[in-house]
């Protein structure tokens, strides 16, 4: 009895660890006009982190996700469905921005936009349903280009209106 027992247990936890896919990859660190690109193979149910950072504030980041899928007479084939891909702050809870890609769409391309610098991931989730399970590649491009210029706070006009004030004042007083 014991060992019915046993088995059931070992069974179920196969089953579990064989259904559910997660795992950990570092992109790099992603400055101006810099790309990272990583492919994934994953089979059930998966929920992977992707993390990278980004060495300086850039105005936009791009992210494209694509499955492959993929059916071949030899008896393999490749497929994902209802996947998502999801970008956070490193920290926190709430999602910046999130789109969905699947074997359909092709390459699906979202942009997120004036991220600062400093360490963020992707959540990329979904089930693989091929025989073979899936593959998805993460593509990821950074531009500085359009950051915009700091714009002065009014009071730094007034002090450099008082400081011209006190300049002409200066000079009165000394041709007096």
């Amino acid at each position: 009895m014991r060992s019915i027992k046993f088995l059931a247990v070992a069974a179920a936890s196969a089953f579990v660890a064989l259904s559910a896919q997660a795992a950990n990859y570092d992109l790099g660190t992603l400055g101006d006009s810099d790309a990272s690109f990583k492919q994934v193979s994953v089979t059930g149910a998966f929920d992977d982190i992707l993390n990278f950072s980004l060495s300086e504030t850039l105005s936009d980041v791009g992210s494209s996700a694509s499955s492959t899928n993929l059916k071949a007479k030899v008896g393999f084939s490749y497929n994902i469905v209802d996947a998502t891909v999801s970008l956070f702050k490193a920290g926190s809870t709430t999602a910046i921005g999130s789109y969905s890609f699947d074997g359909t769409t092709g390459d699906n391309t979202n942009w997120f936009n004036g991220l600062a610098a400093g360490d963020y991931f992707y959540e990329v989730t979904g089930t693989a349903t091929g025989k073979s399970g899936g593959l998805y590649t993460l593509t990821t491009n950074a531009f500085a280009s359009n950051v915009t210029a700091p714009v002065p706070e009014p009071e730094t006009y007034a002090l450099m209106g008082l400081g011209l004030v006190a300049l002409v004042a200066a000079r009165k007083k000394k041709r007096a």
